[in-house]
């Protein structure tokens, strides 16, 4: 109890500090006294009675309390509208896809720009780097879902976040303005999590805490960490939708888990991880029915493993993967990250319509999610509708410029390869995707439109060559597959012969 009466004195505190309450009481106290000094001084001089000083003496006492009252009131409505006019504001129980932008907004629009690195975990233990990674994945989710904050990529900010660096340099190479970065020391079912937040643009560290909990309760701390978190920035609106985010998607901690350990095989697309991931996922979901996040990420991995040449029963595969993204968005389609993946899981299933809106929700919701954005390309160049290409190449574009490192960029390129071979600019198609297969080797689908693209360019040779590549990464990725999966995902007969006739005629 007087822990917690602590803590609430320190941000109150810390509050009266963001919002100049303390320099206004000061400032105020300060000029009250000259006031009341000079007025002292000089009303005797000009012959006024005694009890004007008085008077002046009581109006500065009584307007003292209004005066911080008015310090108070003004720094939230100077906080709320910025926020309100802030790129990317949405009240997410009202996202409207018809209002959604149609492009990522800068990075200089947002509010903040965060990194989250990859949790030390003490011992450095396979089950225990779960749960540390899992955190740190966690809050990376949370920070992810709030309108007004770019969060730096997950595999990014883990992959630099392993090297030995500093947080300054950290924080200039991830073009982030905060990093948030700890460890968790596990001890039989004890755990001690420490986390550091650190303003890399002034060198300085916002906040460092250390919570020691039970291991059942780590639910329960990661919301704890992410409303610590959210009082360090500064906006009102900002620091709610934080701690909305944070609120946990289930309270089951072994089926949370499950999703933690599934996320971190989700980064090396192969089959035994995608095998994986589905295995620890389909147990999530029967541990909690509830859990949205963890059917949603089902059915995206389900339809991976499709689009992929991985599965071994396409129709089951496909069924269950459209059954989960169903009832996940029926449960929470205010979520912008079970948004993303059912819009991820109907485009390549060909419900481009559906998927776009979905898609639109969620980058409505969170503008700064370069992964929604990418997923958003898969279903408008399936259109064959040439506002869709253009609009596809200007979202892609933009992505591409303002994170050229981002792990997506592979898959833009790609999507913008495909447009290319749709508008009939081959050239340009093939060097796109020569550029995706470059930055991925492992994406079957960038080596069959590499090889498409130099068919259809007259370089039979060559295409034959990326043919062979693609079929290495996935022995299921062949012709007949790839054509399979592009008329299953395509609203254009026209462009799906421009997309499959090349390869096809090898």
């Amino acid at each position: 109890m007087a822990s917690k009466i602590g803590n609430a004195l320190t941000k109150f505190w810390a509050e009266l500090h963001r919002r100049r309450v303390i320099k206004t009481t000061i400032a105020y106290v300060l000029g009250g006294w000259v006031v009341v000094e000079a007025t002292d001084t000089i009303f005797p001089l000009l012959l006024l009675p005694e009890w004007t000083v008085r008077m002046v003496l009581a109006i500065v006492i009584l307007a003292f309390p209004i005066v911080l009252l008015l310090a108070w009131t003004f720094d939230i409505r100077r906080t709320d509208r910025v926020a309100d006019t802030a790129p990317g504001r949405t009240d997410r129980k009202s996202a409207d896809p018809q209002n959604a932008a149609s492009l990522p907004p800068p990075a200089s629009l947002a509010e903040a720009s965060v990194a989250v690195l990859p949790f030390d975990c003490l011992p450095d233990e396979a089950e225990h780097r779960f749960v540390a990674e899992g955190i740190a994945v966690e809050l990376h989710a949370t920070l992810s879902k709030v309108a007004r904050l770019r969060v730096i990529a997950r595999r990014s900010s883990f992959a630099l976040g392993k090297e030995e660096a500093s947080i300054s340099d950290i924080a200039y190479r991830l073009g982030a303005q905060y990093v948030v970065s700890g460890s968790v020391l596990c001890d039989d079912d004890r755990l001690r999590i420490s986390v550091v937040m650190d303003n890399a643009a002034d060198n300085a560290q916002v906040w460092t805490k250390t919570y020691d909990r039970d291991r059942n309760n780590l639910l329960t701390v990661l919301q704890e960490i992410a409303e610590d978190v959210a009082a360090s920035f500064s906006g009102v609106r900002l620091r709610r939708e934080i701690v909305d985010a944070s609120a946990a998607t289930t309270e089951n901690l072994t089926a949370w888990m499950r999703v933690q350990r599934a996320r971190s095989y989700l980064l090396d697309f192969t089959k035994d991880t995608l095998d994986e991931a589905v295995g620890l996922l389909e147990e999530a979901v029967k541990l909690d029915p509830d859990y949205s996040e963890a059917r949603a990420a089902l059915g995206s991995v389900l339809s991976e493993r499709i689009m992929n040449g991985y599965s071994e029963s396409i129709e089951a595969d496909e069924q269950r993967a459209l059954d989960e993204a169903r009832i996940a968005h029926e449960k929470a389609s205010n979520n912008p990250f079970v948004e993303k993946l059912c819009g991820l899981v109907w485009a390549y299933d060909g419900m481009t319509n559906q998927s776009i809106r979905a898609l639109r929700r969620a980058v409505t919701m969170a503008p700064f999610d370069f992964g929604a954005w990418g997923y958003l390309g898969w279903a408008l160049v399936e259109t064959g509708e040439a506002k869709d290409l253009e609009e596809l190449h200007s979202i892609m574009s933009r992505m591409l410029k303002a994170s050229p490192q981002h792990p997506g960029a592979p898959f833009w390129t790609f999507h913008r390869s495909v447009a290319m071979s749709c508008s009939g600019d081959l050239g340009k198609a093939v060097q796109l995707a020569r550029e995706s297969v470059d930055r991925n080797p492992r994406f079957p689908m960038g080596w069959m439109q590499y090889a498409n693209a130099l068919s259809l360019d007259g370089e039979a040779d060559k295409a034959r060559e990326a043919l062979a590549q693609a079929s290495t990464v996935s022995p299921g990725m062949t012709p007949d597959h790839y054509e399979k999966m592009i008329r299953r995902m395509s609203g254009s007969e026209e462009f799906t012969e421009r997309r499959v006739s090349g390869v096809l005629s090898l």
